[in-house]
């Protein structure tokens, strides 16, 4: 049997790496972090956390870590499932930006990315009991023959997933807008 999440994957890591070549982001494939949750009693750090991918790069708040999630589901259809949204949640918190100001567009982000035919995008806002935010996610769909298509043709910076990526990374100096 083919493991497709496995393969949708390693194909958005592929596509995201010739994407970001040119934009002056890093990319991060399947990096183990550690110590994140830690036992109290201990001082042990409990689980690894494993994000399919981590773009690094300048913002005009300063430098940013945006995870992005690969999972090969149909929330083309349907609603992203709890698990999902709370791993989301976790790896934005992580990965949050060190100074963000309040209502900024440096509150903690995370992607989530899964085929569609056609397009797809849902934003999600987590808040607390107040309603004030405290990260946000992003579902994009990748309609894969597009993707392939745009791979072929060079002109992966036009996929919505790619421009929404970008959109975090774009108004920081030193990054290259494509």
């Amino acid at each position: 049997m083919v493991d497709m999440n496995r393969v949708f994957e390693d194909f958005v890591a592929r596509l995201l790496q010739t994407a970001v070549a040119d934009l002056g982001l890093e990319i991060g494939i399947q990096h183990r972090l550690s110590g994140r949750i830690i036992e109290s009693q201990t001082g042990r750090t409990y689980r690894s956390i494993i994000p399919d991918l981590v773009l690094r790069g300048p913002t005009a708040q300063g430098p940013r870590e945006i995870p992005v999630d690969a999972k090969y589901k149909l929330y083309g259809e349907r609603s992203i499932d709890n698990a999902d949204l709370y791993q989301l949640f976790f790896y934005a918190f992580v990965h949050r930006p060190a100074t963000a100001p309040p209502g900024s567009s440096g509150l903690p982000s995370a992607f989530i990315v899964y085929p569609v035919s056609g397009g797809s995008r849902v934003d999600l806002v987590f808040t607390d009991l107040r309603g004030v935010a405290g990260a946000r996610l992003t579902g994009i769909g990748l309609d894969v023959p597009a993707a392939l298509d745009a791979i072929r043709n060079r002109t992966t910076q036009q996929l919505p997933l790619v421009a929404a990526l970008k959109s975090v990374f774009e108004a920081a100096p030193g990054v290259i807008a494509a």
